[in-house]
């Protein structure tokens, strides 16, 4: 079993039972361990709860929790489960302050992602969560609590409407857990908590990268292998044809890519019949080719599908699939299926129906093999907790609805990757507002945020646009070392501050004169160091979204001894130098270092640890940017 630092009453949960804390019910009720699991178990009721655990070689600890009604009766109401109540820093709370470091979460704003932090002062009780069901929509499930001589982060595995409480006083301690939940349970009737990733660290030094490794070595979606990184992909209508895009566009675009490098081909929502997007979105019937225009596209998706891989590419496909339209398939054929919400047109899917999950699960599976997909993009679910809140007519099964979705939900992705275990998929939900520790086990973002790419195309503010994918990789990349966002220039400055391991760029490359000399180099170089971006992260400056700074991030690799320095200068920034102070560079070592204003990187030059440690960098262009890497030799 797990020993928690400052656990209190023996668990790292807690919840009430008929109207009695768990900490007055627990040590009278049955207990058994078999093997990572312990399993509590009211003998007059028939409630058992069962606490799965998991201590990973970085020092994190993962747990969750299940309950069920192994009685013949239905059960007392249960409600207030946290599936994280610990304790965090003895009675020092009530002395000392506390820092709380957390990002915004996706809001389609200029906000999204970016870090800020709270003082926690004593006395003082603090909440936060998101915004209806959506689990990274306002607010982000992961954060980090520091306190005099150490502190803890917390990662929340829960993809709807979770809220954590701190209480910083007398009693400091921190609780997690769904906001919304007060049911019996009927006989034989099971259901599960978030689940919660915590590293412990002591010493003044939050210890991101270590939750990084523990993100890249034990949470992230796999191929075989292989970790899953985010694509350098080209969005062939998004910003161009929109649901104009027919099957001569499509082929336009791919013909435009030959050669580039590209790795994926995406083909994003504009393929719908019944009126386009989103008016067609729902449309999922028996036959998996009846959702396509068959105006625009005549031969199917299939024969683009073809296109893509005979040039060496792979597939990525659009789609919502828990969302249905007024007049669509799903719509009209099952409705009760759907769940709806007052003022909204569409209706929402209901995961939590067996039968609705099964049909849509071997849909996909079924789209999947038929266009010979290498990636699938789940999009467009709206806003869920009103839909569920609305079907739990109920009192006393409150929060079933959302429980059961959220299940269905994991359920239908890891059903999908069972059956299609070479598939790779795409978490993106209206932008990044579903980015939690349980979809990054199964999915990665490749769009974190709507707000930077249509920020950019409507107004055409590119400069602003690149200080948005700055801060915002340098916000999630404490937490969630990969995702991805969307660009729509080739130029060093832009491209590279939207590019973190893969970039979606949605510029039109047909033109007679389009420089594809210059994309290419730039594609090239992101090629060649994607590599860094699983080592070791450093912001050295401040995120920010102050467009007078210089915005710095390191990365590095401790077992090759190499890594890289991004350095931008920001469009209003007077500073023409800016003085680094690096990380993990051995002072009496040579390093082998070279710097590339554009793609074309300087002849290396060899340097003493102690010069690279401190190096100054210079941009004379504003906007502007450098990239430095280095070596040991």
């Amino acid at each position: 079993m797990i020993i928690f630092p400052f656990m209190k009453n023996g668990t790292p949960f807690s919840f009430r039972y008929g109207r009695k804390h768990s900490a007055q019910l627990l040590p009278y009720w049955d207990l058994k361990v078999v093997k990572n699991r312990l399993i509590w178990t009211d003998l007059h009721t028939g409630l058992q709860v069962h606490l799965t655990t998991k201590t990973h070689d970085t020092g994190a600890a993962e747990w969750f929790l299940e309950f069920t009604n192994t009685g013949d009766k239905p059960t007392p109401i249960l409600e207030d489960v946290q599936a994280c109540q610990i304790g965090l820093a003895g009675d020092i709370g009530w002395r000392e302050r506390a820092l709380l470091y957390r990002l915004h979460g996706s809001s389609a704003k200029e906000t999204d992602f970016l870090p800020y932090t709270t003082e926690i002062k004593p006395g003082t009780w603090t909440r936060w969560g998101p915004k209806e069901g959506q689990s990274s929509s306002g607010a982000c499930p992961f954060f980090a609590i520091q306190w005099s001589g150490g502190g803890v982060i917390t990662a929340i595995g829960w993809t709807g409407q979770w809220k954590a409480q701190l209480a910083w006083g007398t009693k400091t301690e921190l609780m997690v857990g769904m906001e919304y939940l007060h049911l019996s349970l009927m006989p034989g009737e099971s259901i599960r908590s978030p689940s919660i990733v915590q590293l412990w660290w002591t010493g003044d030094e939050i210890p991101y990268n270590l939750f990084r490794k523990t993100m890249i070595d034990h949470i992230l979606p796999r191929v075989g292998r292989e970790l899953v990184m985010p694509p350098i992909a080209h969005l062939n209508t998004v910003c161009w044809e929109w649901n104009s895009g027919d099957e001569k566009s499509a082929l336009e675009h791919l013909d435009s890519m030959e050669g580039l490098g590209f790795e994926v081909f995406w083909e994003d929502a504009y393929y719908f019949g019944k009126g386009g997007f989103p008016a067609g979105v729902g449309e999922y019937g028996p036959d998996v080719t009846s959702v396509v225009a068959k105006d625009r596209f005549p031969r199917g998706l299939e024969f683009i599908s073809g296109k893509v891989h005979e040039k060496g590419m792979e597939f990525l496909l659009w789609y919502a699939p828990e969302l249905a339209m007024p007049g669509t398939w799903m719509y009209e054929e099952h409705p009760g299926w759907l769940l709806s919400s007052e003022g909204r047109e569409g209706k929402l899917l209901n995961l939590g129906n067996p039968e609705a999950c099964k049909y849509i699960t071997q849909y996909l599976i079924d789209s999947v093999k038929h266009y010979k997909l290498d990636w699938l993009r789940i999009d467009c679910a709206p806003a869920p907790l009103p839909y569920w809140q609305e079907a739990d007519v109920d009192d006393g099964r409150a929060g079933l609805t959302e429980i059961r979705y959220v299940e269905g939900l994991y359920r239908m992705l890891d059903d999908i990757l069972e059956a299609c275990p070479y598939l790779k998929i795409d978490n993106c939900d209206g932008g990044g507002r579903r980015i939690d520790l349980e979809m990054c086990r199964r999915t990665v973002p490749l769009w974190r945020t709507d707000h930077t790419l249509t920020f950019q195309e409507v107004t055409g503010n590119f400069d602003w646009g690149a200080v948005l994918n700055q801060v915002q990789i340098a916000g999630l990349n404490r937490y969630v070392p990969l995702h991805e966002g969307g660009t729509f220039s080739e130029e060093p400055y832009w491209f590279r501050s939207a590019y973190n391991a893969g970039i979606g760029f949605t510029d039109d490359c047909r033109g007679k004169y389009y420089p594809k000399g210059v994309l290419k180099a730039a594609i090239e170089e992101a090629k060649r160091i994607r590599k860094y971006f699983l080592g070791n992260f450093y912001p050295l400056t401040e995120v920010t979204l102050n467009p007078r700074t210089w915005h710095v991030t390191q990365y590095h690799r401790p077992i090759e001894q190499d890594g890289m320095v991004l350095a931008f200068r920001r469009h209003e920034s007077q500073d023409v130098d800016f003085a680094c102070q690096l990380h993990e560079i051995d002072l009496s070592s040579k390093y082998e270092i070279t710097r590339a204003y554009g793609y074309h990187r300087s002849i290396p030059v060899i340097v003493a640890g102690a010069y690279l440690r401190k190096i100054l960098l210079e941009i004379g262009d504003c906007p502007g940017s450098v990239l430095l890497e280095y070596r040991r030799l």
